[in-house]
C-alpha cells in the first residue's frame, strides 16, 4: 500500500468545512436552548431598535459563513484536481460539506437576479 498524504489546501478546506459545520451545531444547540419568542404586546421603538441590530448582525454573519463556505469550496476543487499523487477524501468531504451551505446561497443569488 502506497504512503499518500493529505495536502495542505485539503486539509484546509476540510478545516474550513468542520468550522461551518461546528458553527451550525452551534446556531442550532443555542436556538433549541434559548427559543425566540414572538409577543405582540410590548412593541416599542427600543425593542425594534435592538431587532434592527439582530437583523443586522445576522446578515454579517451570513455574509461570513457564505464567504467561508465558498472558500471552502474552491480550495477543496483545487486540492481534489491537483495532479499530485495524495489522499482525496479530504477535500471531498470539504466540497460536499460546504456545497451544502452553498445551496441557499445560490438559491437566494437566483431569487435575487430574475425576481
Amino acid at each position: 500500500m502506497s504512503n499518500l498524504k493529505h495536502t495542505k489546501i485539503g486539509r484546509l478546506s476540510f478545516i474550513l468545512a468542520l468550522i461551518l459545520l461546528i458553527y451550525f451545531i452551534i446556531i442550532i444547540m443555542s436556538d433549541i436552548m434559548n427559543p425566540i419568542s414572538f409577543s405582540s404586546e410590548k412593541t416599542s421603538q427600543i425593542s425594534n431598535a435592538s431587532n434592527i441590530s439582530k437583523a443586522i448582525e445576522t446578515q454579517r454573519e451570513m455574509l461570513i459563513i457564505s464567504v467561508i463556505s465558498i472558500i471552502s469550496f474552491i480550495l477543496g476543487i483545487i486540492a481534489r484536481i491537483q495532479k499530485k499523487e495524495s489522499k482525496k477524501i479530504l477535500p471531498t468531504i470539504a466540497i460536499i460539506i460546504s456545497g451544502l451551505f452553498l445551496i441557499p446561497v445560490i438559491n437566494g443569488l437566483i431569487k435575487f437576479i430574475f425576481m
